[in-house]
């Protein structure tokens, strides 16, 4: 039942148009790898994250910018900024992975998809760090305003 996950294929038509009929029309968590993909089979495993744990690096949005003074944070910050990222305390409902600024202010939080894996994997030792891969304006849906490259070690 909770076996290997499914094979994602990418369609033909998902790679020219991703809403085009008999595609899924959702795109992998992971901006180094937006894509449309179409899963082969349901379940929970079928919605996982594209961001695999263990993987040593990789880009990702910021959710929750908007939020607050959060919007002023994010527009100080330059591409290669280093950021500090803090997973919520044990025992909390709904963990995040929450990004902080230089300096201490919260700047947003990681997908509920990274989340998933990444709090109980920094709970249990592993070790987390990010710098700004891109930074857009208000033209740009908040979700994706504020792109990060997260590297891990444990």
């Amino acid at each position: 039942m909770f076996g290997r996950p499914p094979v994602r294929r990418v369609t033909a038509a998902a790679r020219s148009d991703p809403l085009a009929p008999g595609t899924s029309g959702a795109y992998s968590g992971s901006v180094a790898r937006r894509r449309a993909v179409q899963p082969e089979a349901e379940g929970p495993s079928a919605a996982m994250s594209s961001i695999l744990p263990g993987t040593e690096e990789f880009r990702t949005n910021v959710y929750g910018t908007v939020f607050g003074a959060r919007a002023s944070v994010v527009h100080r910050l330059h591409v290669g900024d280093r950021l500090i990222l803090v997973p919520d305390p044990p025992g909390t409902d709904n963990p995040a992975v929450w990004v902080h600024a230089p300096g201490g202010d919260v700047v947003g939080h990681l997908s509920p998809d990274v989340n998933s894996w990444m709090v109980p994997w920094m709970l249990g030792g592993g070790r987390c760090g990010a710098t700004v891969a891109s930074v857009s304006g208000e033209e740009v849906a908040s979700w994706k305003r504020l792109v990060i490259t997260v590297r891990c070690a444990k």
